[in-house]
């Protein structure tokens, strides 16, 4: 995954002006931070929608920020919090290690669906 320039990096505070002198400028060290960081940073920087705004304007993954969104919503503090944050950044990093495959398999594959389908209402109408 890309990494971010210096003044683009994510700089983990605990409050305004407690800088942890901990930062992240990709999203797999942010995981890594994440994992380890004070949880009171995560709280302090969820509910402040700051980490919805670093992956939806500087990584541009618009799925990370809604997910921080819905995080952000059940309310919750300590290690609970860190735990519903490391989900989606893990299951989002899985992905982009095995994607989809390419478009001429998925229309492979359609077809291979379609064809079973049409066979197993064949057989049906057999039954009958």
């Amino acid at each position: 995954m890309k990494k971010v320039p210096k003044e683009k990096l994510f700089r983990f505070f605990t409050s305004v002006g407690e800088y942890t002198r901990e930062d992240a400028s990709s999203l797999e060290e942010f995981l890594e931070k994440v994992r380890v960081i004070d949880s009171k940073s995560l709280e302090f920087h969820l509910y402040r929608q700051e980490f919805e705004k670093w992956f939806k304007e500087v990584l541009n993954f618009e799925y990370l920020a809604e997910e921080m969104n819905k995080i952000k919503k059940l309310n919750l503090r300590g290690e609970q919090l860190r735990t519903q944050i490391l989900k989606p950044i893990i299951n989002f990093l899985e992905i982009q290690k095995y994607p989809p495959p390419p478009e001429e398999h998925t229309h492979e594959l359609k077809m291979e669906k379609h064809l079973k389908s049409v066979l197993d209402e064949l057989k049906k109408k057999q039954k009958k």
